[in-house]
């Protein structure tokens, strides 16, 4: 329908209409973009528009644009990634992943088998990890001249430690950069990593004492 309605000349106002993402409502100011067209025949071409595409109609009728095919798998991503706080990409549904942000390996670390569920950071250790990782601590394997597990023999005697903590933002180090809000410091260096810092919900989790793994030493905003 929207491309439908590009090609035929109908601006973002009629297609938007025609979806029902957008309506006017009485005592209202108009939902418009563009002052083009007026009330009744921006109307009329919204529901000539609608007519021509009767599969797309069906999910109009009760406007949900996260049921829309397409739209729909990308609410998903947004739900699991903001609302669930789950990795945006986590193959084995474990809860770990291998990307960086959108709740990746900054948050909880990283999975070194995204192929195996039973494989990520703080996973029971299964045969003293002699021949897998299983925790991702990156001790695996047996020493040769005990015959020993480089497991047992760094880490027995040890307890894995947990923190419970309430309050997401607050945990992770949320905070925005000095440099952003003052314009006699904006500088490229300053919005360097711009994405990476938007993409962690304006929170730090890589750099707070809570959730905090990585030694970063980025040469620009590191100290605000």
């Amino acid at each position: 329908m929207i491309i439908d309605g590009f090609i035929k000349g109908d601006n973002p106002d009629v297609i938007c209409h025609a979806l029902k993402f957008c309506k006017d409502d009485p005592g209202q100011p108009k939902c418009r973009i563009y002052p083009t067209h007026s009330s009744d025949s921006l109307t009329q071409r919204a529901e000539e528009l609608r007519l021509q595409h009767p599969f797309i109609n069906s999910y109009s009728n009760d406007p949900k644009i996260c049921e829309i095919p397409g739209i729909k798998e990308i609410c998903k991503i947004i739900e699991n990634v903001f609302n669930n706080h789950d990795p945006m990409v986590d193959l084995d549904h474990d809860r770990f992943g291998t990307g960086t942000t959108l709740r990746g390996t900054s948050w909880r670390g990283k999975d070194c088998d995204d192929a195996s569920s039973a494989v990520h950071p703080g996973a029971r250790v299964v045969n003293s990890d002699s021949v897998i990782d299983h925790n991702c601590n990156g001790i695996v394997g047996m020493d040769s001249t005990t015959g020993k597990p480089w497991e047992d023999l760094f880490c027995n005697g040890t307890q894995r430690l947990g923190v419970a903590v309430l309050g997401d933002s607050i945990s992770a180090h949320f905070h925005i950069p000095e440099e952003w809000l003052d314009a006699s410091l904006f500088s490229t260096a300053a919005f360097e990593h711009l994405e990476f810092i938007l993409e962690n919900e304006l929170d730090w989790p890589h750099m707070s004492a809570t959730t905090g793994h990585v030694n970063v030493s980025w040469p620009n905003i590191i100290g605000k």
